[in-house]
């Protein structure tokens, strides 16, 4: 990935984006927290994270990888696609659960 300075976001050529089709690559994000040894493995897809981005930003439609760089060490942040694609179950306020989202694949004919 290469990051763009002028729009702030990690633009992707037709090349690395057809690479990326094909190998099919899946992103996992390993969750926990601080009071049990339990985590979650949520596993997305890259077709998740084939986004576009166009005007006003670029002038012409242009695909991109939603990362955000963040601005120390310390920085951890879930977006946009994270919560899109990820089963968030909320129990209160303070208390979210994450579950691996359930992906139904029809086939032709079905």
């Amino acid at each position: 990935l290469t990051w763009d300075n002028s729009t702030q976001l990690y633009l992707l050529t037709d090349a690395q984006h057809t690479a990326l089709q094909k190998q099919n690559p899946n992103i996992t994000f390993t969750l926990g927290n601080l009071t049990s040894s339990t985590n979650i493995e949520i596993v997305l897809p890259y077709a998740a994270f084939d986004l576009t981005v166009s005007t006003p930003i670029v002038a012409n439609a242009t695909r991109y990888f939603p990362l955000k760089r963040a601005n120390d060490s310390s920085q951890y942040t879930l977006g946009r696609t994270f919560f899109q694609e990820a089963c968030v179950s909320t129990f209160s306020i303070q208390t979210f659960k994450f579950l691996q989202p359930f992906r139904l694949t029809l086939s032709a004919g079905t």
